[in-house]
């Protein structure tokens, strides 16, 4: 039943770990992704993403046995614990890479705006019940 309700947190978490941990010899190179931040806009997308993804998997896993808010902060609790945890990973194991803490700030920005957009969404869920 887990799995089943969290399946996109997973995969996503998946994703991010393949490509945050890929030595940095290995990783494609894009020139869409060339501009000055595209890093960082990436990071704030992969973990905007993966809260969107992380959040509603627990909410609806969780139905009501907690508090939608309550979720929603362990949702951002694991992204950022992820965030940290792969910078400190390619700053001590990844050969070409190296922990950012710019990184984290932007993983850590992007997973704030998707805590937002999911109260805000529970806020509304709330008002129609």
């Amino acid at each position: 039943m887990f799995l089943s309700k969290n399946k996109y947190g997973i995969v996503w978490t998946l994703l991010i770990l393949l490509l945050c941990l890929m030595p940095g010899d290995n990783l494609p190179s894009t020139s869409f992704l060339s501009f000055k931040g595209a890093d960082k806009l990436l990071h704030f997308t992969l973990y905007f993403v993966l809260l969107i993804f992380v959040g509603k998997g627990l909410v609806n896993y969780f139905d009501s046995s907690y508090s939608n808010n309550r979720i929603i902060v362990i949702a951002f609790l694991y992204c950022l614990f992820l965030g940290v945890g792969i910078e400190f990973l390619q700053s001590i194991f990844v050969p070409g890479r190296s922990g950012d803490f710019f990184d984290v700030l932007a993983n850590a920005t992007g997973a704030s705006v998707g805590v937002v957009i999911l109260l805000v969404q529970s806020k509304k869920s709330t008002r129609k019940a």
